[in-house]
Formats: C-alpha cells, structure tokens, sequence
C-alpha cells in the first residue's frame, strides 16, 4: 500500500481482519502526511513492515506485533532524537532487522536499544546529522546488544569515522566486538591504523564509496595502498566509487540517496555475502602482500589474502590506466571469486585502454569491467582465469578499435558486450568460447551476423542493432541450434520483397524469439515520421527534442524513434530532453542504452529541484551558446 493517500485520513477498521495469514505490509503515504491510524491490533501474525512514521505515538501502536522481525521506517516525523521511549515498542517482539532511513534523527540517547538482545541488523542511513560516534556510544550502553550488521550510509554529511582511536576506547569494544559487516559510505575516514582489526576482531565485510580520507599522503597509490593494508583480514570489500573527490560530477551525487523512496534491505547492501565467504581461509598474512613489488617484469599489487568479493572502480581504473602494452600486474591473491570495477563516472573521464596481461586470479568466476571508458582490452587476460564464468564489458567503447578474437576457455558461460558501438566481429570472435551459453551484444551497431555462434549457446541479444534481415548462413547457424532464445526487438526489420527469404524463416524458424510484439518492419511506416523526424533533424542547426513519458507508451512514436536513431547516429545537433514526470527506471532499456554517453548524444533531465534545475540550465547554456543571455528564471 505504498504511497496511498487514503493512509493519512485513517484505514476502517476490520480491513485486514479477512487476512490472517498476512506476514509482510509495506505501507506509507507520503513524507508529509501522517501514516498512525492504521489498526495494527488486526496484524498481530506481521513479520515485517515498512513503514512511515507521523510522529512518536506511531510507535506505542507496534507492540501489538509481538512476532515482528523486521521493521522499516522511512521519512518518518518523530523529532531529531531516537530515545528508549520509541524503542519501547520492540522489546516485547523478536526484532532482527531496525531500519530508520532519512528520518532527519540528529542523536541517539544512550541506552536506546536496551533489551534488544535479538538485534542484528540496524540501518541509519540518510541521517546525515547523525555522527558516528554518538552511534557507537548508544550501541556500546545498550545492554545485551549484538548487532553484527550496522549501515551508517550518511553521503552528504559532515559526520567523521575516527577508527584509529576505537581500540583505545573501552566503551567502544562491547559494539565492535560482535560486528561482521559494515557499511560507511560517505563517512569521511580520519584516520585509521593496522590496530583496526583488533577492534573489529569478527569484521568481514565493509562498505565504502563516497569517502574521503586524511592522514594517508598525496597519492592515490598511497591512500589506496593504506586502506587496504588496514583492512588486510577482510573476506568482502566494497569500495565503490572510493576516492573520488577529484572526480568531475562528485559534487552533484553529494545528496546520493537523500531522495530515495525506497529501502535498501541488508541483502542489497552486502549482495551475495554468503555465497562468497562461505569458505574456509587460513592463509597467513605475509607482511610482504602489503607492498607494490617487481617479480620477473611483473608489478605484484597487495591484495588480502582470504578476499573473495570486491568491487573497487576507482582503484582499478586508475591501473588500467596507466599501464602499457606488454605490462603484467599480478595479485597476491587466488581466493577471490568476485571481482566489479564498474563505474558510472566513466562518461566524465577520458577513454582507457588495457593491452597488459593479469595474474593472480586462479578462482575468480565474475569479473565486471562495465562503463568504465575502456577502450581497449587484451581478452587473453582471461587465460590467467581458468575458473572465469562471467565477463561484463557493457557500455564501453570496445568498437572504436579493431577487435582480436576471445582464446580458449572452457568455463566461461555468460558474456556481455552490449552498448559498445561495436559495427562489426570477426568471423571467429566467439568460436573458442566452448561452454558459452549467454551471449549479450545488443544495442550496438550490427547490421549483419558474420561470426560464428558458439557450439553450447542458449541466449543471444541481438536487440537494439541496424539488422535489415539475416542471411540465408545466419539462418541456418541459428536453425542448428535447437535451444536458442533470441533477442531481435528494437531493429529495423525491412518486410518488403527482397527480403522474403528472412519473412519465411522467422515466421517458420524453432527459434525461440522472444517480445515478437516489439519486432517492428520498417515497411509501412518509413515514408511518414521516420522520414520526417530524420530531415527536420538534419536540416536543423540545433535540435531539441523534448520525451514525455506517454511517449513511450505509444507504440508507433516508440518504434518510430528507435529508427530515426539508427538511421541518424550520434549527432552534436540534437539534445534529448527527457521530461520531469520520469521515474528512474521508467525510461526503456533500450532507449536508455540509445541515450548512453558512449554513444555521443546529448541528453539532460528536467527536473523541479533546484539542485536538478541549474544542471539543466547549465547544459542547455552550453549547448545553445548563442543563447548564453537566456532568463533561466
């Protein structure tokens, strides 16, 4: 019942007297209205609940869910201090989970999670006032508290994490000493020493991005190398988007999360935890793993010996680069099975390209390289990663330079090289990829399939291409293969009589082709608004298209466009402008992949904020030079 206004003028009761077996109810208004009338002595069998407080009373009302686990409380009004009065209502039910996300709370009284004694996961993100300690002192005078997950995500705050003085302080140790994963993504790091992990003796997880750190030199390569010299027994790290105070655009994400209607549950701060740390690790930690060293013209990088999950764009971003043909790095690790350098920030930042090799990944089964500006790529990497399951090069600008094909590999399965602007394959490209069964190269710029399929392939998209037709060869490639799923929506199909041989087999073809309703012919519609959408376009000087959101549920505007963008390609005329009533997920995948910064269109969002607002204004100011004296009021 999210966002339902009927909330704040009161539910009748006996409304969920017919649902018994109810467990789970997510139900709110909005952020300023009040959500307190709702007849919680009916929902007695609730196991968890999000939620949105109007005031302090709303929680006297939740004692009556004596079998709740996890509750979720978003934008709530219960004034800037959390006290043991509102906990009260909790002490009587076996809570695990405790979220208050974005709920302006300032400070914790101490001894706010008294007789808590199920506790184990507690998320305070969004209060950006909230500081670091005064959370560590509520938990540490809280008696029988053993939160062993606790999400400080305070992006955009002020608030300090001072851990090298945590091991100093006695009162500290009993809200460290049970943790085993952490999130602080935002929180600048004052200082931190390699006595860390003695506070944190059963920490295996953290969360970092968006911070910044002091006390550990000039360098990326310095605060890189310190960070991770401190957090040297970890199994999980996650250092998205860490160190980026240099980067263009930071200043624009500083409100990340601040307007988000939604919760991030514990699984999506720490995804896949479980899965890999499940094994067992006594490798000793070599002080040796702590610094960069030359072996046999190979840069040996230190990595923490038991790691097996870590996401880190930054810092491997900036290796690739720097290095140089023929350059070996090589990881003092064998036990990471999970490897994410993907970042968002790619489109701000000059292309990259990385023709070395990698070692020290003997058990890795994911490695996402996606939209980080790369280039180029040696693909012979993936010899050094007999384990290699899953390879993500999406948005990328891989079609730039010529492609080499992939080498034998036995255990890869699922490849991504979709959005690269990528023309054309070499005929064996994908032929020595033996136990390939996904296969993802959509919204590139393909008009004809002159490679080889491999021998076990299961899944291919081929979505959001220049494809005309298919060739009798293709034809037949995709016949031999009697378990192929196929992807072919968003191209732009002709129908008309040369190409009745390509009519025939897609009507008659086994081929499982999935959304046939979004595979459009171009025949019928091409001399009306595809023709004239291309030539009001290109005979303009400047071009402004402005999208709403009824845009795309009309399906001839829709499949229209995707044609004019295919015939015009990228184009320093025209701006895109998406209008304000977009969701952040609403616009189509494929349309949104079409409007990627790879792909060299000019696109902005307009939006009723201020902060929103004054991007606009500055790209529009910038894009229409001549207009540089424009009343933006």
């Amino acid at each position: 019942m999210k966002n339902n206004p009927i909330i704040g003028s009161g539910l009748p009761n006996g409304l969920f007297t017919p649902l018994p077996k109810l467990r789970r109810l997510f139900v709110s208004a909005s952020d300023t209205s009040t959500s307190d009338r709702i007849p919680w002595n009916e929902l007695s069998n609730l196991t968890k609940i999000i939620f949105t407080p109007g005031s302090t009373d709303s929680f006297r009302s939740l004692a009556a869910l004596p079998n709740l686990e996890k509750a979720y409380f978003t934008y709530c009004r219960i004034g800037s201090v959390l006290t043991p009065v509102i906990m009260q209502a909790f002490r009587n039910s076996s809570i695990t989970e405790l979220a208050f996300v974005a709920c302006r709370i300032k400070m914790i009284e101490n001894g706010a999670f008294d007789g808590l004694s199920s506790l184990d996961v507690l998320n305070l993100a969004g209060n950006f006032q909230l500081k670091v300690d005064n959370v560590i002192d509520a938990l540490s005078t809280s008696s029988d508290v053993t939160v062993t997950t606790l999400i400080l995500d305070l992006v955009g705050s002020e608030s300090s994490l001072f851990i090298a003085g945590l091991h100093e302080r006695p009162s500290c140790r009993p809200a460290w000493k049970h943790l085993r994963k952490l999130s602080a993504r935002g929180v600048s790091i004052v200082a931190i020493n390699s006595r860390f992990q003695n506070c944190v003796p059963n920490l295996k997880a953290i969360a970092l991005g968006f911070n910044t750190i002091a006390k550990c030199g000039g360098s990326f390569e310095i605060c890189d190398g310190f960070i991770l010299k401190v957090l040297f027994h970890l199994r999980y790290i996650d250092m998205s988007y860490f160190m980026l105070s240099d980067t263009p655009g930071l200043e624009i994400l500083s409100g990340y999360d601040k307007t988000s209607s939604w919760v991030k549950m514990n699984e999506d701060y720490f995804p896949s935890f479980e899965e890999y740390t499940s094994e067992s690790c006594n490798s000793p930690i070599n002080q040796s793993h702590f610094m960069l060293s030359m072996k046999r013209n190979c840069t040996w990088y230190p990595f923490p010996p038991c790691l097996t999950y870590l996401k880190a764009d930054h810092c491997f971003r900036n290796i690739f680069g720097r290095v140089k043909y023929g350059t070996c790095f090589h990881f003092a690790n064998n036990m990471l099975k999970y490897l994410n350098v993907s970042s968002r920030f790619s489109a701000a930042t000059e292309s990259i390209g990385f023709n070395g090799t990698l070692s020290g990944f003997s058990s890795l089964r994911t490695f996402d390289v996606s939209e980080i500006g790369l280039l180029l790529i040696n693909f012979d990497i993936i010899r050094n990663m007999p384990s290699l399951q899953i390879f993500n090069l999406a948005r990328n600008i891989l079609g730039h330079k010529k492609l080499s094909p992939f080498p034998q590999h036995k255990e890869l399965q699922e490849l991504n090289m979709a959005t690269n602007s990528i023309g054309e394959f070499p005929a064996d490209m994908f032929v020595n990829l033996v136990a390939l069964r996904r296969l993802d190269i959509s919204n590139n710029q393909l008009k004809s399939v002159r490679f080889e399929l491999p021998p076990r392939l299961e899944n291919l998209d081929l979505s959001g291409n220049s494809f005309v037709s298919f060739g009798s060869n293709t034809q037949l490639m995709m016949n031999a293969l009697p378990s192929l799923v196929l992807h072919l929506d968003h191209n732009s199909f002709q129908c008309d009589c040369p190409e009745t041989s390509f009519i025939e087999w897609y009507q008659k073809t086994a081929t499982n082709i999935i959304n046939r309703e979004n595979i459009t012919c171009q025949q019928g519609i091409r001399e009306t608004l595809i023709d004239e959408i291309v030539r009001g376009i290109m005979l303009s000087q400047t071009a402004i298209w402005i999208i709403c959101p009824e845009f795309f549920q009309d399906k001839y505007c829709e499949t229209s466009a995707n044609f004019a963008f295919h015939q015009l390609g990228a184009r320093n005329n025209l701006l895109v402008i998406l209008e304000n009533r977009f969701e952040r997920y609403s616009v189509p995948k494929h349309f949104a992949n079409m409007m990627h910064p790879n792909v060299g269109l000019t696109r902005v969002r307009y939006t009723d904020n201020e902060e929103g607002l004054s991007l606009f204004w500055a790209k529009l100011d910038k894009f229409l030079p001549a207009w540089s004296s424009i009343n933006t009021n």
